[in-house]
């Protein structure tokens, strides 16, 4: 074989039976190996050359980017290059309200067991968010008689409603105050005291003697007879007394 040689040329295969043509490589084949350039004298096409150097500069890689592509090319045209969608949240089914699973009768409920006058009554533990005793009560011109006044819940002054008319019956000493939210405000209601936490079997509850939107029925706490309210349209009833204009 006669021609020039290269400085590799003593690695070179030799090919006594013809002459292979010239190959132009391309700008990126400059930082070919010497195999490769070998492979490139013996008649090899310029672009696999370059790919297959580029594999050996760094095979880990090359063999992800391969692994990658093969995944996505078996999901489907639309997930080549998209991440994995992620699942929706579960939402949680909203509580069912307290008259509807006493309807049902199955399963029990937590009770928040109060006393207003002489009376005893529970309301469902997950309506009041809070029960406080507050150390002053400060009257407000121009409210209705429903209205006690407000009390200072650490950095907020809310309404004290008293519910003695809407439950038919007069508050004692009234010490305690049931926090609640009414729609995007929140209120306190007045009661004589907080007694107990009751978990009650539903099928316990029995309808009460009279009817009325905030009353859901009646059920026994020990010898005592105890009406079930529906805590939301009490607060409602307390809301409806609106507030005194005064000049």
């Amino acid at each position: 074989m006669t021609g020039p040689r290269s400085a590799n040329s003593a690695d070179l295969p030799s090919r006594p039976h013809q002459r292979t043509p010239p190959v132009v490589l391309p700008p990126a084949a400059a930082a070919l190996s010497p195999r490769a350039i070998a492979a490139a004298l013996n008649g090899a096409a310029p672009g696999p050359l370059v790919a297959a150097q580029e594999a050996m500069a760094a095979p880990s890689a090359k063999s992800d980017m391969a692994t990658d592509a093969r995944q996505a090319s078996a999901a489907g045209p639309a997930a080549v290059g998209a991440p994995p969608a992620a699942a929706p949240p579960e939402r949680a089914a909203p509580p069912r309200p307290l008259r509807e699973q006493v309807q049902d009768g199955a399963g029990s409920a937590k009770l928040l067991l109060f006393r207003v006058g002489h009376e005893r009554f529970a309301a469902e533990l997950g309506c009041v968010e809070e029960a406080i005793e507050p150390e002053v009560v400060t009257p407000v011109a121009g409210m209705p008689e429903a209205v006690l006044g407000v009390v200072r819940v650490r950095d907020r002054l809310l309404p004290l409603y008293s519910p003695a008319a809407v439950l038919g019956t007069p508050l004692g000493a009234p010490a305690v105050a049931l926090v609640a939210r009414a729609g995007d405000r929140r209120v306190a209601l007045a009661v004589d005291d907080v007694l107990d936490v009751l978990d009650v079997p539903l099928a316990e509850v029995k309808p009460a003697p009279t009817d009325g939107d905030d009353v859901i029925g009646v059920v026994r706490s020990g010898g005592d007879l105890v009406t079930v309210i529906d805590w939301e349209a009490l607060v409602a009833r307390c809301l409806a007394a609106r507030f005194v204009e005064t000049a």
